[in-house]
């Protein structure tokens, strides 16, 4: 009788959903496949709190980008939005933005984003 518990427990853990995992991380960042794999990657990361900010950021701004080259232009926007609130110094998510609202003939505004994205250097 005391098996029960125990076996309940065990059947509860497995039944668990479960975070990203770096196969999750690799299809994200992936410049090549199937778009809606990559954004089902993208979208685990950013949505597990157990990921660092810096690497749900990421997610977002891939995500993004990947929204962005299929028209999804709010959506894009959106997920650029989230990754700077979880990293404020994402130059990447700033310079994808800043590549959207150029495309949409929002200069002023992209010029904005560009500037940012170059104060807070390469790689960031």
């Amino acid at each position: 009788m005391k098996l029960w518990p125990a076996l309940a427990i065990a059947l509860l853990a497995a039944c668990a959903p479960r975070g990203a995992s770096e196969r999750d991380w690799a299809l994200c960042m992936n410049d090549e496949g199937d778009a809606n794999a990559r954004i089902g990657a993208c979208s685990a990361i950013a949505a597990d709190a157990a990921q660092p900010r810096e690497r749900r950021s990421d997610a977002y701004v891939q995500r993004g980008a990947l929204y962005s080259a299929s028209s999804q232009d709010a959506r894009a926007v959106a997920d650029f939005g989230r990754a700077l609130r979880l990293n404020p110094h994402n130059a990447r998510a700033l310079h994808q933005r800043g590549i959207l609202h150029q495309s949409r003939g929002a200069d002023a505004v992209a010029e904005a984003d560009f500037e940012a994205a170059r104060r807070l250097g390469p790689g960031r």
